[in-house]
């Protein structure tokens, strides 16, 4: 049993889904007559009222030329107006293309001033860098200097007395000597 209905589902739906389609264009095909028949009255209406305007006089086509002329009229001013409206906006647009070609200009040249300003800046850096350096090291040969200086002025002090010894002995033994 199990088997028969798994076997016959696939059959079923697929029966039931024909029979609805055929249905449904059953319906459309009713449809379609419906519509048929009111174009046709649609068609026989318009003959009918074309051949009533026609009988009455040509009044009512002037009238509407009249109104078709004048809405042809309106709508080709509506163009110029149009046109001259395009044209000062393609003026403008130029316009203001030739402000931004130039203002892209100037752009650049600032920004090339601003490289090459910048690679000066960089480079007194670097000199300034190098400079404090050498300061450094100059400062600390100071330094050492006079510490040198400092552990020497004993030792001159020691040797300016004994010259000054040696001088005034020089001294004396050449008085005594005269």
């Amino acid at each position: 049993r199990h088997r028969d209905r798994c076997e016959k589902r696939p059959y079923e739906d697929l029966i039931k889904s024909r029979t609805r389609l055929l249905q449904e264009c059953q319906q459309r095909e009713r449809t379609q007559e419906k519509l048929a028949q009111q174009m046709s009255i649609q068609t026989q209406e318009l003959r009918e009222l074309r051949e009533a305007s026609g009988m009455e006089g040509g009044g009512g086509r002037c009238q509407k030329c009249s109104q078709m002329q004048d809405e042809l009229t309106r709508n080709l001013r509506e163009k110029a107006d149009d046109k001259q409206q395009i044209n000062k906006l393609d003026k403008e647009c130029h316009r203001l293309q030739a402000q931004l070609a130039l203002a892209q200009s100037a752009s650049a040249v600032a920004l090339a001033k601003e490289k090459e300003k910048t690679k000066e800046l960089v480079a007194a850096k670097e000199l300034n860098v190098e400079m404090h350096t050498n300061l450094q090291v100059m400062m600390e040969e100071c330094a050492t200097r006079t510490i040198e200086i400092d552990q020497l002025r004993p030792l001159l002090k020691e040797k300016d007395s004994e010259n000054h010894s040696l001088v005034s002995q020089l001294l004396a033994i050449k008085d005594s000597m005269a």
